[in-house]
């Protein structure tokens, strides 16, 4: 048994199988270290992607919510406006109707002025063919 071992430790091709020759082990170590990075910068990016994709979505999801709470705000100050407006209008109205009121009572006496005038045009105009006749 001992004549084995040393031949296997005399014959360089067994040493191979053991022990496999510095470059090859450092290409080796090389190889498996450029696979485990490679896979974890693959891991990396995919996580750096899927955090921007997450990031995204809850900024579309934060600007959604502005939307509605803007369009809420808007609508709530619109309303308010709407209903400034009416009370103006009722508070006006009162006093535009009574305006008209007295407007349309002043064109009545004028109307009736006016139609005075012209009878007493008229019954001149009479008395005034009757003198000259």
């Amino acid at each position: 048994m001992e004549d084995q071992q040393t031949n296997l430790e005399l014959d360089p091709s067994a040493m191979s199988c053991v022990k496999p020759a510095p470059q090859q082990c450092l290409t080796t170590k090389v190889d498996a270290l450029s696979d485990v990075t490679r896979e974890s910068l693959h891991a990396n990016a995919q996580q750096v992607v899927d955090d921007l994709n997450s990031k995204r979505k809850q900024d579309t999801q934060l600007l959604s919510n502005f939307k509605k709470a803007l369009h809420e705000q808007m609508e709530s100050a619109c309303n308010r406006l709407e209903q400034h407006m009416f009370l103006g209008y009722e508070k006006n109205g009162g006093l535009i109707q009574e305006k008209l009121q007295e407007l349309y009572l002043c064109l009545d006496r004028i109307e009736k002025i006016e139609s005075e005038l012209h009878e007493f045009k008229e019954a001149l105009k009479i008395l005034y063919q009757e003198m000259n006749s």
